[in-house]
């Protein structure tokens, strides 16, 4: 019942982002597919899930599958696309004082607080498949252009070249704490204070101790 709640709610927050913020009152037969399309994935892994096992628990034809959503990988891929969407509101919210490294912080804890209860399971969904792997990466260039986008208008100081490196360094962070989640098992917010630690390690010097 959990699981169905959790994907019942990816669903819902992708219907409603891609209806511009207009949620509709009953589900719509793409809205299904998604929703039966995920539990399966989820219950058996992405590659053991065949178009017609979806189909068949829909109701509906493979054609219908294939018309409204186009592939399995689709389904997946439309999920981290919407939760990419809300990163770029979490960036606009950000206020434009903050340092590179505060802002950082603050849309990697945004973003965790509404991927905690799924955002692990999609990340795992990927890790075990190949072919969603690589459809995946091909979209992870786009992301960080348009999150480089975002930062360069909410924070104008920092110049197009370090928005730039700064959209990158979100993407991969946003990487490293879905695969610590993933690997260690520790909970999100846990996960993003490791690597925000690992970031300053890099970049902001520790004070020196007497001797």
């Amino acid at each position: 019942m959990k699981r169905d709640s959790s994907t019942t709610q990816l669903v819902k927050a992708l219907a409603e982002s891609r209806r511009g913020g207009r949620l509709r009152q009953l589900p719509s037969t793409e809205d299904q597919l998604r929703k039966i399309a995920l539990e399966l994935f989820f219950e058996k892994g992405f590659d053991e899930v065949t178009v017609k096992e979806i189909a068949d628990r829909a109701g509906v034809t493979q054609r219908t599958f294939f018309r409204l959503l186009g592939s399995k990988e689709t389904v997946v891929l439309d999920v981290l696309e919407s939760m990419n969407a809300r990163v770029l509101s979490f960036i606009r919210e950000c206020p434009p004082a903050l340092s590179p490294l505060q802002a950082l912080r603050e849309v990697l804890c945004k973003w965790t607080e509404a991927y905690a209860s799924h955002g692990a399971q999609i990340e795992t969904l990927i890790f075990k498949s190949h072919d969603l792997s690589a459809a995946s990466f091909l979209r992870a260039r786009v992301w960080e252009m348009k999150l480089s986008e975002a930062a360069a208008s909410q924070f104008p100081g920092m110049g197009k070249l370090t928005a730039n490196l700064w959209g990158m360094l979100l993407f991969d962070a946003m990487g490293q704490v879905l695969d610590l989640s993933h690997a260690n098992g520790r909970p999100m917010r846990r996960s993003v204070d490791a690597v925000i630690a690992g970031i300053e390690a890099l970049f902001v010097p520790k004070a020196k101790t007497r001797a």
